[in-house]
């Protein structure tokens, strides 16, 4: 069984894209793109470790059309935090809400 992840977007500092994804990378996120920003996901655990994000868990209401609304980790506003060792490089953090898929028909 796999862990579940959390996934999300890096603001850099300016300049800083590229030492960011290895920061980040070397604290244990697994790094899914580098570009203006810089897109992760590591699991929940990681998140809270590292920028004490205090998650909630946010159920999707069920919608017809939506094959699986399920639910999803979601950081109470204002708990992100960068730490001192990273406010070098990273600047900001902005979670994604996953996708909905939706059933065919």
């Amino acid at each position: 069984m796999s862990i579940p992840t959390v996934s999300a977007d890096i603001e850099p500092q300016p300049g800083q894209a590229r030492a960011a994804a290895r920061a980040l990378r070397n604290r244990g996120f697994r790094v899914l793109d580098i570009g203006a920003w810089v897109s992760v996901d590591g699991p929940r655990t990681l998140w809270v470790q590292i920028f004490g994000v205090d998650f909630e868990t946010h159920a999707r209401p069920a919608t017809e059309g939506i094959a699986s609304p399920g639910s999803y980790a979601r950081p109470r506003p204002g708990s992100v935090q960068v730490p001192a060792d990273l406010a070098g490089v990273v600047k900001a953090v902005s979670f994604i809400e996953p996708p909905e898929f939706f059933a065919g028909h």
